[in-house]
């Protein structure tokens, strides 16, 4: 891979700032603060196209499952590192979940709400902070952020050549759009690769071709630490892998999901065999990127993260790709090394997300991410050493009539009035815990209608905070004109429940609420997972003003850790339930 350095002042042109933003040292929001040092870290990143989880042996089986593909190099990641099992996607399809990870901002913020839009040319992304702090950038495999539907190799859509590669140095090997098997590269040097569907053999076939290319980047010779992206186009579709892979899994062995289409069965379990077959190919690639870290001194310096764009339904709901608001392809593999850093064998619960990557690489790295990033640094998370953590990611659909949000302990998804997805309930409420298949809705059953009211709330919340396309049909149809009330209601002639105060607060506060008429009150705390911390009132009371403090204990009288949580009310009456929430903080 040969190298194109991006000068400083280049990349400040290219985003309109001109030779006075030179003259900064470091400028807020764009440009990172660096912590000069000369042992920085080195970070691999690698990415596949369309990886379910449960590919990737060292994560734990659902109920009915068992490991198919033994992945040794991917777990060792994670014996070495950390294994994220609430790692989730903001969207289920190729290039928006990519422009995600690449800015650290939601896909409706990029251009890239879809696949074939390109992304915007103002965009930071983490190769453009990395390589402003120094960093060799490269990249090779599959890019599918250029906008282009034709396949091919460059990006047509800018003619400046910062942004047709977006921060990356060296991007020779950098496959902008479509999907293929084999890379014939021409030995002169003269042409870039021809790409075909052809399968080919290990000379050709493309996850040998780009692991080839990786080596070569880490096997260079060079004074400061390098940022390489490794993307491998599989296990996308189309369904088929060179020998002996393709032909290393029986369909007699592949496991079948409970939700299968029973007439899919055949179909489903030739197709897993070449599914599997690829992903085992990926991890004898990741084994050769490990080995070729040891041999060139550079592994205990090297941070390696490994995710995905969006898994595959596999059969599962009778479904196939990605796309739809099931978790299946939305949780994602997700495992990091930093052998001295991360704890060797850490198992994160903590819902995070792509959107969350950019951030926490660079906070890893010690460099500050800029102010127009949207996703969360989880660095403190993955080193130990904090554990408040806010539980919850976000999911998009291109359309923009469809929302979902994932915590912990569930999974809640809703749809436009009049907008469908084949196969998939409008409304869905599942217990992730004890419904990992996902074959339970309990969007309308009423023993779970604070917890769907307290997550719409937070769905609502997060979507009027970034003002997305999607909020006005979220407050009106599934919000505060219905059943949660609306922030500022002051209406004398109905329940209402008052914002506490303070607000933030330490260690104690006072919730008010009206009553219109008496009621049965039950007034409950809850964590940021949805789980109740304590019932502050569960009487008849009333009508009138009624006040009560939380002292910031737990029901077992320990104090509650700082971080956001919910206070419900339900109140029951002869003229009805009426159901009101409202967020607070509590800081440390």
């Amino acid at each position: 891979m040969s190298s194109s350095r991006i000068s400083r002042r280049a990349f400040l042109t290219a985003l309109g700032l001109g030779s006075t933003a030179l003259a900064a040292q470091s400028m807020p929001g764009l440009s990172p603060s660096v912590n000069i040092s000369s042992d920085r870290p080195n970070l691999l990143l690698i990415h596949t196209d369309q990886q379910s989880q449960w590919t990737v042996s060292a994560f734990p089986r659902l109920p009915g499952d068992r490991v198919i593909v033994e992945t040794p190099h991917l777990d060792s990641i994670a014996v070495n590192g950390a294994r994220i099992d609430n790692f989730f996607v903001n969207q289920a399809v190729c290039s928006p979940s990519r422009s995600a990870l690449m800015t650290g901002r939601y896909p409706q913020f990029t251009n890239v709400w879809k696949n074939g839009r390109p992304l915007n040319p103002d965009e930071i992304t983490l190769a453009h902070a990395l390589s402003e702090a120094g960093y060799d950038t490269g990249y090779c495999g599959k890019w599918h952020l250029s906008g282009e539907a034709k396949p091919g190799w460059g990006n047509p859509n800018w003619e400046d050549p910062d942004v047709q590669t977006y921060g990356f140095r060296d991007a020779d090997f950098m496959w902008n759009r479509g999907h293929f098997k084999e890379v014939v590269e021409d030995l002169t040097g003269a042409e870039k690769p021809e790409v075909s569907s052809n399968i080919g053999d290990e000379s050709t076939y493309s996850t040998d071709f780009f692991t080839r290319k990786a080596v070569d980047f880490i096997q260079k010779e060079r004074t400061e630490p390098f940022f390489l992206m490794v993307s491998f186009p599989d296990p996308h579709t189309p369904y088929k892998t060179r020998d002996p892979y393709g032909s290393q899994y029986l369909p007699e062995n592949m496991t079948i999901p409970p939700t299968i289409d029973d007439e899919d069965e055949t179909t489903c379990r030739e197709i897993r065999t070449q599914y599997c077959g690829m992903v085992k190919l990926i991890d004898d690639g990741v084994g050769k990127l490990i080995d070729t870290l040891h041999q060139t001194g550079q592994y205990e310096n090297t941070i390696i993260f490994y995710t995905s764009d969006h898994g595959d339904f596999m059969g599962e709901h009778g479904l196939y790709k990605k796309g739809k608001f099931y978790e299946t392809v939305f949780r994602v593999p997700c495992l990091i090394q930093w052998p001295g850093h991360i704890p060797a064998g850490s198992i994160v619960k903590h819902v995070m997300s792509n959107v969350d990557v950019h951030p926490t690489m660079l906070s890893l790295m010690g460099l500050v991410p800029n102010t127009r990033i949207q996703g969360t640094d989880g660095s403190k998370v993955l080193l130990e050493t904090e554990s408040e953590w806010l539980d919850q990611a976000f999911g998009f659909h291109r359309s923009g009539l469809g929302a979902a949000i994932f915590t912990q302990d569930w999974h809640l998804f809703v749809m436009e009035e009049g907008y469908e997805q084949e196969k998939v309930p409008k409304r869905a409420l599942y217990d992730r815990l004890n419904d990992p298949w996902q074959m339970n809705n309990l969007y309308f059953d009423q023993n779970h209608k604070q917890i769907r009211e307290m997550l719409l709330t937070r769905l609502i919340d997060f979507h009027r905070n970034l003002e997305t396309v999607e909020c006005e049909w979220l407050e009106t149809q599934y919000g505060l004109s219905s059943s949660v009330s609306p922030l500022n209601n002051n209406n004398p002639e109905s329940h209402d429940l008052k914002q506490n105060f303070p607000n933030p607060f330490n260690p104690e506060t006072r919730i008010e609420f009206q009553l219109s008429n008496p009621s049965n009150v039950s007034l409950k705390i809850y964590n940021i997972q949805g789980k109740e911390i304590l019932t502050l009132i569960d009487e008849y009371k009333e009508a009138g003003q009624h006040a009560v403090t939380w002292n910031g204990n737990n029901r077992f009288g320990k104090p509650a850790g700082s971080g956001v949580y919910f206070y419900h009310m339900d109140a029951s009456s002869s003229e009805g339930d009426t159901i009101r929430i409202r967020r607070m903080i509590k800081i440390p």
